[in-house]
């Protein structure tokens, strides 16, 4: 079954939504995004943890640019967030999640 997001309308374009009920892999989302030639990550750090820990947020370098993973533990927004200051990185990474059938955008 593939794993459904959510495209979310953000000020720099789109931002995806991953509900915490499915279980999101972090390392085959990553897999998925490095399956195109020309897209590798380069590094990923935490750059933010809050205490309990009720969020977390990565910030992965790739070979096209910076996109950030946030994941909310608790509350209304529980689930993670994928999103980018650069608009085409993110076009780029739904284009690969689209394309690898392992994902799927959910219809609302």
């Amino acid at each position: 079954m593939a794993c459904e997001y959510l495209k979310v309308l953000s000020e720099t374009g789109v931002a995806l939504w991953f509900d915490l009920a499915q279980p999101f892999d972090e390392d085959l989302f990553l897999k998925t995004l490095e399956s195109s030639p020309n897209f590798k990550a380069i590094g990923k750090k935490v750059i933010f943890q809050s205490q309990a820990p009720a969020e977390i947020i990565q910030e992965v370098t790739t070979s096209e640019g910076t996109f950030y993973i946030s994941k909310q533990f608790e509350g209304l927004e529980t689930g993670v967030d994928i999103y980018s200051k650069n608009p085409l990185l993110m076009e780029k990474i739904l284009g690969q999640l689209e394309a690898s059938g392992l994902y799927r955008a959910r219809v609302t």
